[in-house]
């Protein structure tokens, strides 16, 4: 292994430089050969080290320090209030040695608690994108799971403004009358709220599989909603279970025109849920436009 470097000839000052063979120059080599082994041993030392700053660098969330570093943007993890009627709890965000983002809704000491977290940074225009593992299309009638680009949580527009939502749910079987457990909701610019949300509503069916694909395409003038049965990478379409483009005749209007925060949340609609949930997001991706 080559490393890069070399040491000068060594001589004393004032002392005319030895000839090969000599003593002082036996000497010389030998601590040449003991400086390089040490470097050496210090520079394969320093590889793994290397390796581990090029991860992904997670960290689990805790009350004292409530966020996350995972997939090139920190997370703030919510503490108290949230959507729906169990409080955010960040001992329910967890990542494991996967790289994995872990939410639950929990019980303990006789309390449900669930889990949120939204990015620091702002997104607009491109592709977002979730690799997620679970059996999202049977949780229980209450539980949500929501991936959705927020501007509020950052006073970009107001609630029910600057929001784009693929949703997880059977909202309490309320639903297409039970018959559903997704939707797209997407929600008008700052300043249109009297214009309310555009809908759809849908089923997938993940014929006892547990890896979906969500996927939304956020452009100035149109949504795109797609959900897609396994893990499919940005570029490809396959395996469709759902797809479904917003594009109105007055976009600026109906369509959030600003930069936001992205969430992902776990949460419960009007009621607690029979028992512990959980939802695995494997990786997050965000191509900007």
């Amino acid at each position: 292994m080559t490393l890069g470097f070399s040491l000068p000839q060594t001589s004393t000052p004032g002392t005319p430089k030895r000839l090969a063979g000599e003593g002082f120059s036996f000497m010389t080599s030998h601590f040449r050969l003991i400086l390089r082994a040490c470097m050496l041993a210090a520079f394969i030392a320093a590889i793994p080290a290397c390796n581990a700053q090029a991860s992904d660098n997670s960290k689990p969330a805790s009350p004292s320090s409530p966020t996350i570093y995972w997939k090139g943007h920190t997370w703030k993890v919510t503490h108290g209030h949230m959507a729906g009627v169990a409080l955010g709890n960040p001992a329910n965000v967890s990542i494991d040695s996967h790289g994995y983002v872990h939410l639950r809704i929990v019980k303990r000491n006789g309390t449900y608690t669930a889990a949120e977290i939204f990015s620091t940074d702002l997104m607009g225009y491109g592709t977002y994108q979730w690799w997620i593992q679970g059996a999202i299309d049977n949780m229980d009638k209450s539980t949500v799971l929501g991936l959705f680009p927020y501007g509020p949580v950052r006073h970009i527009g107001k609630d029910a403004e600057d929001e784009l939502d693929i949703e997880f749910s059977k909202w309490n079987n309320t639903l297409c009358k039970g018959a559903c457990n997704a939707d797209f909701t997407f929600y008008p610019a700052t300043g249109e709220i009297a214009l309310g949300p555009t809908e759809r509503d849908f089923e997938i069916n993940l014929r006892g599989g547990t890896l979906t694909t969500a996927r939304l395409v956020w452009t100035p003038t149109s949504v795109t909603g797609t959900i897609m049965r396994g893990l499919q990478p940005i570029g490809t379409t396959a395996n469709v279970l759902k797809t479904w483009t917003f594009a109105p005749i007055d976009p600026k209007a109906r369509i959030p025109q600003q930069p936001m925060p992205t969430g992902m949340n776990l949460w419960c609609f009007k009621v607690l849920p029979a028992s512990d949930q959980q939802v695995i997001l494997r990786d997050f991706q965000f191509v900007p436009r």
